[in-house]
């Protein structure tokens, strides 16, 4: 035999996802300019052929394998989330606290605020990177994450004019 039994199981597999990514794309509706829907199926199409290649030349290791390998060699499990939170959680908190300060304050100002009140604004930012984890949630995290970080700001703001 040319082909082993599981590699024309696999290509099989692929001829029918292949067919059915196919239909679904024909299913949608078409583009006001014509060279655009050609485009996005060819990018679709190389996608598909690309990740194929990709699952077909892949180490065929058992399941219990593999997550073996990624409880003991990876992260615990909980630490990818805690990471995830906590370097989400920083990235947040500056993405939201300057230019929401930048509005109300110069850069020079900004800055004292910023290490001042760098915890309170961390852990705002850790609050904000929460609904980030939440499928459809996640599509008003950014509106959360703004709302949030002026009321962190104009406490902020306060605590600073009175002390």
């Amino acid at each position: 035999q040319l082909w082993p039994a599981h590699w024309r199981l696999t290509l099989g597999l692929f001829a029918v996802i292949f067919w059915l990514m196919q239909r679904a794309l024909g299913a949608l509706p078409t583009m006001k300019w014509g060279w655009l829907d050609t485009a996005l199926t060819l990018l679709a199409d190389l996608g598909l052929i690309v990740s194929f290649f990709f699952l077909l030349f892949s180490d065929g290791k058992p399941v219990s394998t593999s997550l073996e390998n990624a409880l003991v060699a990876g992260l615990l499990p909980g630490v990818n989330f805690v990471l995830f939170l906590a370097i989400n959680g920083y990235i947040m908190a500056r993405e939201y606290f300057e230019p929401v300060a930048s509005r109300h304050k110069t850069a020079g100002e900004i800055k004292p605020m910023g290490k001042d009140y760098r915890f309170r604004i961390f852990r705002a930012g850790l609050v904000i990177a929460i609904p980030f984890t939440i499928p459809i949630a996640n599509l008003m995290g950014p509106l959360f994450g703004t709302a949030s970080m002026v009321h962190v700001f104009k406490d902020i703001e306060r605590r600073a004019d009175v002390g």
